[in-house]
């Protein structure tokens, strides 16, 4: 996580998929008014409900020998009861160490290196033909590349790195790797093909191929210090309807000519074999840290199958929407807040040897109903270790 010890340096990537499908119909009634959510409300900063705490990954604790501290941290995301992302400016947090308040010396700076992390942000979208037809094409480029822009301007602020790759299809999968700087922009992403007539869903093939381009990134990361989130946003037209056909060998990819966008930026043309929503589902069960949001648009989307691909993984949600395209952005919003809403809270305490408690305790500014989060940790100031331990250890 973010702690780094000065003579015991602990070694991990922590990296988490966050997949975020939003599946847009390809017909059917889109006529039903837009549902109001406390969305409109939390934006404005005045939720008055419980909070709910999610934890991102496990906490983490480190033993600094040199100057005697234990570092201790967590990264959480704080929701309503409805599940709804609040951000930092919109609740009041605390922490308590063995039930007692800390000064501001022993709070690490949000700033500071020991809590940076960095961001990939992968994109699949879907580029046939029914997305043309419920002028939802251009609305999804738009919103996806705002999204990116947004990662851009927040990593530029902050420590840590942003990157993110694009994948689009319809009867093919199309791959842009810019995770290099500078091979795309995020203006680029509005200079995608347009769809063309008769183009049909290759949804689970897209998906699968991101996934394993995932795993092949994880694979390749150096082990190192810093944290790591991986997020898959997918937009899709709704039901699959052609990745029970292996395209592979099809003569149209075997072309040897570099495509490029109206803008000049380059991507790949790819085929899959015959994949089905099980195979993507047992993928991400063997994927750790996954975790899979759902959002379908319209109401001829496969809900079952998007549903059970949200829940496979780790804290993973389904978001049925029935509303018009116009929605678009406001559903893109709703993706960007899953990744600038994540905190990262931590201390650096100088502690005896046993066990002790950490406790994060938050609420929203408009309301003085507390949740608390805890969790449990040794440390042994003879050996010069830490560790966290279950509750019933604590006993």
């Amino acid at each position: 996580m973010f702690i780094i010890s000065l003579k015991t340096r602990v070694h991990f990537i922590v990296c988490s998929f966050l997949v975020l499908l939003l599946a847009a119909c390809g017909g059917g009634n889109l006529d039903d008014p837009p549902e109001k959510t406390e969305q409109d409300l939390d934006n404005q900063g005045d939720y008055k409900g419980k909070v709910l705490i999610q934890s991102v990954g496990e906490p983490v604790i480190d033993y600094d020998a040199i100057g005697g501290f234990t570092n201790v941290g967590l990264d959480f995301v704080v929701r309503t009861e409805s599940e709804l992302p609040l951000s930092e400016k919109q609740v009041d947090i605390k922490i308590k160490i063995n039930d007692q308040d800390i000064d501001v010396e022993a709070t690490l700076n949000s700033s500071s290196k020991e809590l940076k992390y960095s961001l990939h942000y992968s994109l699949v979208l879907d580029t046939s033909y029914s997305m043309q037809v419920s002028n939802s094409f251009d609305q999804m480029l738009n919103e996806a590349s705002k999204s990116v822009q947004t990662g851009i301007d927040i990593w530029n602020q902050k420590p840590g790195t942003f990157t993110f790759q694009t994948t689009w299809f319809h009867d093919y999968i199309y791959h842009a790797d810019n995770s290099t700087p500078g091979t795309w922009s995020s203006s680029d992403i509005k200079s995608i093909p347009r769809p063309y007539e008769g183009s049909q869903t290759r949804l689970f093939g897209a998906i699968d191929y991101s996934l394993d381009k995932l795993i092949e990134a994880q694979k390749n990361r150096p082990v190192g210090d810093d944290k790591l989130y991986d997020i898959l946003v997918i937009f899709s037209d709704g039901k699959d309807n052609y990745s029970n056909f292996d395209n592979r060998n099809h003569p149209e990819l075997l072309s040897d000519t570099t495509l490029v966008t109206s803008t000049g930026a380059p991507y790949e043309m790819l085929g899959s074999s015959v994949t089905t929503a099980d195979n993507i589902i047992e993928k991400i069960k063997s994927i750790d840290g996954l975790t899979v949001h759902v959002i379908g648009l319209g109401d001829k989307v496969d809900d079952v199958s998007l549903q059970n691909i949200a829940q496979s993984s780790q804290n993973g949600r389904y978001f049925p929407y029935k509303s018009k395209g116009k929605e678009i952005a406001k559903l893109f919003d709703q993706v960007t807040q899953e990744f600038t809403t994540i905190q990262t809270k931590g201390v650096k305490f100088s502690l005896d040897s046993g066990k002790h408690k950490f406790s994060l305790l938050v609420n929203s500014k408009a309301s003085t109903e507390v949740t608390e989060h805890t969790f449990y940790f040794q440390v042994d100031v003879e050996d010069e270790t830490a560790r966290i331990i279950t509750e019933a250890e604590s006993d």
